[in-house]
């Protein structure tokens, strides 16, 4: 099981929980998630849409960092081990050349303060599926 059934509080109520206890200044670093790109732009999206409800109700949120622009080897790891696993960031550097990657374009897109449509961003990230619930036996 992924998850239990109580509801999730989400990243926009957390980063004002923060806001109200410091008092500080908040940068959202390494917005990530390692999984499909479909997923990764969810999450992502989510993470900046949280970011600017937060500041809309008053939190100083200074920033939405995307991880590892040009991907990293082996953190899947924390690099304990080296097996030459990539996993591309907004560009992919794998072959050393770099190449965007969709969420390049995303991050260009909001930076420039425009909107991010793609289809992807029609369904929830599987975080927000109610299939996060299922358990499963062996």
């Amino acid at each position: 099981m992924r998850s239990d059934a109580t509801d999730m509080a989400g990243p926009g109520n957390l980063l004002l929980k923060i806001w109200r206890r410091y008092g500080r200044t908040i940068a959202v670093t390494e917005a990530h998630l390692g999984c499909t790109v479909d997923e990764q732009v969810r999450w992502l999206m989510e993470m900046w849409e949280a970011a600017l409800g937060a500041r809309a109700r008053g939190a100083d949120i200074t920033a939405v960092t995307s991880w590892a622009l040009l991907g990293s080897f082996d953190w899947n790891s924390l690099l304990t081990r080296e097996d030459n696993y990539y996993e591309p960031g907004a560009f992919n550097v794998f072959d050393g050349h770099p190449q965007p990657t969709l969420i390049a374009d995303m991050i260009r897109e909001l930076a420039a303060g425009r909107d991010f449509d793609h289809p992807f961003l029609s369904d929830p990230g599987w975080w927000r599926r109610e299939s996060r619930l299922e358990r499963r036996c062996a």
